[in-house]
């Protein structure tokens, strides 16, 4: 891991906090993306997978959008070409936020927390689902992208659900990988992930 991600990975481990709600029940969670049409308005979300998995091994590069390198979001914007000639230049030129770039993959289909049972092992996701992993550390350059029992949270990581409870994602300082959820989510301390279907269905 190169050192601008440890100062993340350590800036997110001191400020995250457990999600469960004060009151001992469960956490209360607020979220919604931008009313922006999908790039693909009947995609699967396997196909952006597929896609995806031909980046395994690809080196990690921040901005990077080729063979070359790919950053977390690179890999998806890359997937969406591959899958559906989907220009990576449309993603820089219509979105300025991981709100607006989740509007233009799909559907929110709710925000999922570290806590939750079932979520680290992949229960209700599809291989091929875009999650954006989440973290109570304040990213200046975009609003918060969820709340948590009225606490902001922002986006600091996004992958692909590969199936099984585990993600496809660029790991920072390193490659596109296949790890366990658990794993992501215990490393980097994220409370939780927002879970884009691709498409608009």
């Amino acid at each position: 891991m190169n050192a601008g991600a440890t100062v993340i990975a350590m800036a997110i481990a001191l400020c995250a906090a457990p999600a469960g709600s004060d009151a001992g029940g469960r956490a209360a969670v607020t979220a919604a993306l931008p009313r922006l049409a999908p790039f693909v308005r009947h995609g699967a979300p396997e196909a952006l997978l597929r896609a995806a998995l031909r980046q395994t091994g690809v080196p990690y590069r921040w901005g990077g959008r080729s063979r070359r390198g790919v950053d977390c979001v690179g890999l998806v914007f890359v997937a969406f070409r591959d899958a559906w000639g989907v220009p990576v230049r449309a993603f820089g030129r219509h979105v300025g936020s991981n709100a607006e770039v989740a509007a233009r993959i799909g559907r929110l289909k709710g925000v999922r927390l570290a806590d939750e049972p079932g979520f680290a092992q992949g229960k209700d996701l599809r291989r091929g689902d875009v999650l954006f992993f989440l973290a109570p550390v304040e990213n200046p350059a975009e609003p918060a992208f969820a709340r948590v029992d009225g606490e902001p949270v922002w986006v600091w990581h996004v992958g692909l659900h590969a199936g099984a409870g585990r993600v496809l994602h660029a790991a920072p300082g390193a490659a596109v990988v296949e790890e366990p959820i658990a794993e992501v989510l215990r490393f980097w301390g994220f409370v939780g992930a927002a879970v884009v279907r691709p498409g608009a269905r």
